[in-house]
């Protein structure tokens, strides 16, 4: 029987779902990483690193199911086949497991505002280290944008008369993270695998001390906190997938400004659902922060037209 090519507009509208597909995929992991507070204050009678440490194992059993259906594991392989790469992913392992921590301890600690201001200047702070480390030049409105963030958290500093740590924690590990990735060429996809396989020794080996020492959640809590930490794995794997499945099909602009959504879902679970403050030298902070965020994103709409796109949480 012959072959039936498709009409034009058959092939456009294939294009069309695709899209679709892919903004549908890209909204969920953002609206998942803007949520993710609620499900981790769920845990908050269980230590942060022993959370950390199910995050970590959870993930990558999850990953390793998703590798065995797909046939990844060749791919895996090559990934680390050579030192550099080793000793990249060992930087990167750090860094990605500073900024979970820092993460999870921050929520418990009634610090989610700081999370969000944390994720908001995270593009402004990889710009500057792109700079910096990869030698990139930056255009003037980028350079500008730069600015206001660090009036932000300088305004900040000068309000509250402390560094805010966990803001410049988050966003200079993660960004810290993107760029060494970015000059490495890691995978974004097999990396997660084998940033969280690197440190599943010192996870198991966190766990089993604290059941030894009689702390641990798995023997001291019920059913419910199991079944959350189970999850944990499940909620770092999910929007990575969806985000992949997103960036794949998108342009950087539109995935650009869909990754405001985490933080901005963030900042709201903080203020509206926990109560958390968010007093006028919060809001002028946060409004330099938004300027400059607004600059970067105009510069970055008129720079380029299909670049890669940034990486989120």
């Amino acid at each position: 029987m012959a072959d039936i090519q498709q009409s034009p507009h058959q092939t456009d509208l294939d294009e069309a779902r695709s899209v679709l597909r892919a903004l549908a995929a890209a909204l969920t992991a953002f609206i998942i990483w803007g949520v993710s507070p609620v499900f981790f204050k769920q845990l908050g009678h269980v230590a942060p690193l022993e959370i950390l440490a199910h995050r970590v194992v959870w993930t990558v059993i999850m990953l390793a199911i998703l590798f065995q259906i797909r046939g990844l594991w060749p791919a895996v392989r090559a990934e680390i086949g050579s030192k550099r790469k080793l000793i990249a992913y060992t930087a990167t392992t750090i860094l990605i497991a500073t900024n979970w921590g820092v993460f999870i301890w921050a929520i418990n600690d009634q610090r989610i505002v700081q999370v969000s201001l944390g994720y908001y200047i995270n593009p402004l702070v990889v710009v500057a280290l792109a700079m910096i480390f990869l030698g990139e030049r930056l255009r003037r409105l980028q350079a500008i944008s730069v600015v206001f963030a660090i009036a932000g958290v300088g305004y900040s500093v000068w309000q509250v008369g402390n560094i805010p740590l966990v803001t410049l924690c988050l966003a200079f590990s993660f960004s810290t993270y993107a760029v060494i990735r970015k000059r490495e060429g890691l995978d974004p996809f097999i990396g997660l695998f084998v940033e969280t396989l690197l440190l599943v020794p010192v996870a198991v080996a966190y766990i089993a001390y604290r059941e030894l020492e009689g702390v641990g959640a798995i023997m001291n809590t019920g059913i419910g906190t199991h079944v959350l930490l189970f999850l944990a794995g499940i909620v770092t794997a999910i929007p990575l997938i969806c985000y992949m499945q997103g960036a794949r099909h998108l342009p950087l602009k539109t995935m650009g400004l869909l990754s405001y959504i985490a933080p901005s879902l963030q900042l709201l679970v903080g203020v509206a659902l926990y109560g958390e403050a968010f007093t006028t030298d919060t809001m002028i902070t946060f409004g330099l922060i938004w300027i400059g965020l607004a600059i970067y994103t105009t510069d970055s709409f008129h720079a380029r037209r299909k670049p890669k796109p940034p990486v989120t949480p």
